[in-house]
């Protein structure tokens, strides 16, 4: 089976050398665990290791705070870009991009040819769902404005547009990774309570605070075809991105 390797040292040793070609895999965690920065190192690596371009798609910050976050972990998005390996695709939460983002970012797949893929987030992505997707559902159906609330409810609404989603970034043949918010103290493995299951593989970041120290662990807690090996391992977040220790 071909596998990507993430490039995150400790990571890969986890499942097998790296993640199934083409795999959608939560990358899920607590507020300040890191997603975001494994999110992007995942894409650094996958340019900088092994040739392959990569596609960071964000709902929650601006190009130029992409920017200005890899360049104090040392990695220049700005020459990767001007290089053709990476490609940041920040998407604002209005009416008209919301209706259209699969679209979206189908088009800027085929305009760019990624090999990797990150969406930032699913989770924001399904707080914009809960009044965007459910005024497209009810013009689609023909339904005038101030009817919208007797049709379908926000949940319904927001579960809908993460499945849509989830199967749009699966059917792009793509090695993904969606990022999740985890709430505190919940049984699920998103804040949706549905991507897990969604998902081909599962990461999850959480931290718990011991005394003074925050202890930080890592764990694969699910991955399709793929002999997992161990549990969470801890790991620290440092100048040059995450670091998982042995």
């Amino acid at each position: 089976m071909d596998r990507v390797k993430t490039g995150i040292v400790g990571l890969d040793e986890l499942m097998d050398g790296g993640i199934p070609k083409n795999n959608v895999v939560l990358l899920s965690g607590l507020t300040g665990s890191g997603k975001t920065i494994l999110a992007l190192q995942y894409l650094v690596k996958g340019a900088e290791l092994y040739n392959e371009k990569g596609l960071f798609i964000t709902f929650e910050e601006s190009r130029e705070d992409v920017i200005s976050q890899a360049s104090q972990l040392g990695w220049d998005l700005v020459e990767m870009e001007n290089k053709n390996m990476f490609k940041i695709l920040a998407l604002a939460p209005s009416k008209t991009q919301f209706i259209n983002v699969t679209n979206i970012i189908g088009d800027s797949v085929r305009n760019f040819s990624p090999s990797r893929l990150v969406l930032d987030s699913i989770s924001t992505y399904g707080l914009y769902a809960e009044t965007l997707k459910q005024m497209e559902i009810m013009q689609m159906m023909g339904v005038e404005a101030d009817k919208f609330q007797f049709v379908t409810t926000p949940e319904v609404a927001t579960r809908h547009a993460i499945i849509d989603m989830i199967e749009c970034i699966k059917n792009l043949k793509l090695t993904s990774l969606v990022v999740s918010e985890l709430p505190e103290e919940t049984a699920f493995l998103s804040r949706d309570t549905m991507s897990e299951f969604l998902s081909d593989g599962v990461i999850l970041l959480k931290h718990v605070s011991m005394g003074d120290n925050l202890h930080r662990s890592i764990e694969v807690r699910k991955m399709r075809r793929t002999n997992i090996h161990g549990g969470p391992r801890s790991y620290e977040i440092t100048g040059t991105g995450i670091a998982i220790q042995a």
